[in-house]
């Protein structure tokens, strides 16, 4: 599997876990965050939304066999969702809540299929698959929040960082 590949499997499971108050996860990013369009993804009524963006921070191959055809090989990839909150209820218990819940439902979920989502019922698929995520090591680290200009907008950012291991042939 490619880093793209890795960022758009947990990209794909983030969001279909449904983590409430995550608005969207993005595999990837514009390269300027101010084109990241915040307000079309609140949905309508609710004074939360949030955006995570999956990054690889870095991989690491290892050969684990040789099968005469190359040989296979895990490779473990780094990966952060890295998640901007933001509130507008102008009640900072509201979106502290919708912070902690967020951080809470994104472990949950990562805890919850190892694999994520990956796992077919023949096992790990001939060209590779995930074997497992968020198993060797799970990190969350939080932000402080902010109030943004003089409005009543409290924003926060926070990053959990998770191993992906990945199962693939050599060439």
């Amino acid at each position: 599997m490619s880093a793209a590949s890795v960022r758009a499997a947990v990209a794909s499971y983030l969001t279909a876990a449904a983590v409430p108050n995550l608005t969207v996860v993005l595999a990837e990013a514009d390269f300027d965050m101010e084109n990241v369009p915040l307000n079309q993804f609140t949905q309508a009524g609710a004074t939360t939304t949030s955006v995570g963006i999956v990054y690889i921070d870095d991989d690491i191959d290892a050969v684990i066999g040789l099968d005469g055809a190359g040989g296979r090989r895990k490779v473990a990839y780094s990966v952060s969702v890295e998640v901007l909150v933001q509130d507008v209820s102008g009640v900072a218990a509201t979106g502290q809540g919708a912070y902690d819940g967020i951080v809470q439902g994104l472990k949950f979920a990562l805890r919850t299929d190892p694999q994520l989502g990956t796992a077919t019922t023949a096992g790990l698929s001939t060209n590779g698959g995930i074997i497992q995520a968020a198993v060797s090591r799970l990190q969350g680290e939080y932000g402080r929040p902010v109030r943004l200009g003089t409005g009543n907008a409290w924003t926060c950012w926070m990053r959990i960082a998770f191993a992906v291991e990945t199962f693939e042939y050599s060439t």
